[in-house]
């Protein structure tokens, strides 16, 4: 859905700095207590911007004692924090839901991604059969980051769920177009 670049620009937009901790950090009770605590009262970086603080993949934690420590933020904390997740629903986030505010995307409709994906289409000349963005539309759940690279790839006129080519096929068609990685 673009949950995370949306809270990059939002945030960029209002002037916000932000520490994002993802579920690479080590998220223990050490790092919120030394990284995390000390920015919670501190409205503002080095550098005069305001400050915040974005959890991503808050329900695919799974180290014991980040949910609570991260409540205990919330409750604490002077600046912005900003929690995502994919499953709302989760039973193990239960307590940040109800500390949080809550903003819901959703998937983009078909006739939404039609009229973008047309569009596209026509600029960069791919030519598009009938029924060809409503089978992207599907393979991809609406996922409009994965039909834009099947565009990218040429992979509609393949027979395979789009979705699931790994990576090394998508490495492999790059490497024979000859197009740039950047």
């Amino acid at each position: 859905i673009g949950k995370s670049i949306m809270v990059d620009l939002l945030l960029k937009k209002h002037g916000y700095a932000y520490t994002e901790v993802s579920p690479d950090c080590n998220r223990n009770k050490e790092y919120f207590e030394n990284t995390i605590q000390p920015l919670l009262k501190t409205p503002h970086t080095i550098f005069g911007q305001k400050q915040a603080i974005v959890f991503s993949d808050i329900d695919g934690a799974s180290d014991h004692g980040f949910i609570p420590n991260m409540v205990s933020c919330i409750k604490d904390a002077m600046i912005p924090i900003v929690c995502i997740c994919d499953n709302r629903y989760d039973q193990k986030i239960k307590s940040v839901v109800s500390a949080c505010s809550e903003v819901k995307m959703l998937y983009p409709k078909y006739a939404e991604v039609y009229a973008l994906v047309s569009k596209i289409a026509e600029k960069e000349k791919i030519k598009l059969r009938t029924g060809e963005v409503k089978t992207l539309y599907e393979q991809c759940n609406g996922d409009i980051r994965f039909i834009l690279n099947a565009l990218q790839m040429n992979l509609m006129n393949t027979n395979k769920n789009i979705c699931n080519v790994s990576v090394f096929e998508t490495a492999g068609k790059l490497l024979e177009t000859g197009e740039s990685v950047e």
